[in-house]
């Protein structure tokens, strides 16, 4: 890496452990992109599964936690945040959706059950394709209380469905802010059932707002025309 011209980090916070290793050269921040147009057409066909759990959450507010189910990725903390947030306000629903690469589901599921979300989140395995382009149009609020990211594609992907994001500093996430499309709040469940319920309780228009503010913030900063376009800066640059 010392013999690098340049070295690509995706956010501040590789630039900070390049440092740390002693490496003294340039750096530039590339971030990964995301095709925004599967996220923004007509409604493709979706599985029976989808189908079903669309129909339960019609009507709701739905607050979505798209991941793998990992202690890092905060599953507990959105469920425990959920559980705050149905004292106040009950046309609510949560669903998590990811593989349980860690055998988390049982535990999860207990959890919730002892929140009294026994009827207010739904639990799904790993979606792709169509299915999964259909929970993240269907959900209001993205929630993702991360422990640590490189980069999320989970928060990404969302954004470009307009859904507004609640995460964390550990995503290094920071344009969401700026962008207005969502909010960073620190890692624990009453901070996030706070932000929850900000945006649950927010009118509807403002909600969509957010939604919006994000896609345009993929659309602008992340789209892979954008990303080969600071590719070409650089390397232009470098010969």
């Amino acid at each position: 890496m010392r013999r690098a011209n340049i070295l690509i980090a995706l956010t501040h916070k590789e630039v900070q452990w390049y440092r740390n290793l002693g490496l003294k050269g340039r750096i530039e921040i590339v971030r990964n992109g995301v095709n925004v147009e599967p996220f923004q057409s007509a409604p493709m066909e979706v599985g029976d599964e989808i189908t079903r759990v669309l129909s339960l959450l019609k009507g709701k507010f739905v607050f979505l936690w798209m991941s793998r189910l990992h202690p890092d990725k905060g599953a507990d903390l959105f469920i425990d945040a959920l559980g705050l947030l149905r004292s106040q306000n009950r046309n609510v629903c949560g669903v998590i959706a990811g593989p349980d690469e860690c055998g988390l589901l049982k535990k999860l599921r207990k959890r919730a059950q002892d929140a009294g979300l026994s009827q207010n989140l739904i639990f799904l395995n790993t979606l792709s394709g169509a299915d999964k382009i259909a929970i993240l149009r269907r959900a209001q609020c993205f929630v993702l209380p991360t422990l640590s990211e490189g980069f999320s594609m989970a928060i990404l992907e969302a954004l470009a469905a307009g859904c507004s994001v609640i995460t964390t500093q550990g995503a290094h996430f920071p344009e969401i802010v700026p962008a207005g499309a969502g909010k960073i709040v620190s890692r624990d469940a009453l901070a996030i059932s706070e932000a929850m319920i900000s945006i649950a309780g927010a009118p509807p228009d403002s909600v969509a707002k957010m939604g919006e503010n994000g896609v345009a913030l993929v659309k602008s900063e992340f789209s892979w025309r954008s990303i080969a376009r600071k590719y070409e800066q650089i390397l232009t640059s470098l010969v």
